[in-house]
């Protein structure tokens, strides 16, 4: 699994809740729309960016499997 924030403060302590509960998660600081992340996903969850963001559904359904 691998999890993505623009904030470091968000990865930070997402990570220190992970390693808590024993879960084994990559985390990476990541700007969705500028992304330097090429793997495919076979699911991505959006918790809220693209109600902020005009074109970050777009992106996100979109750039994993690059086929829009």
């Amino acid at each position: 699994m691998t999890a993505t924030d623009l904030s470091a403060t968000a990865i930070r302590q997402a990570a220190a809740k992970a390693t808590e509960q024993g879960l084994s998660i990559s985390f990476r600081q990541n700007d969705t729309l500028n992304s330097p992340l090429d793997q495919s996903f076979d699911l991505i969850l959006d918790a809220g960016a693209s109600t902020c963001c005009p074109r970050t559904a777009e992106v996100l359904m979109c750039k994993p499997s690059r086929t829009c």
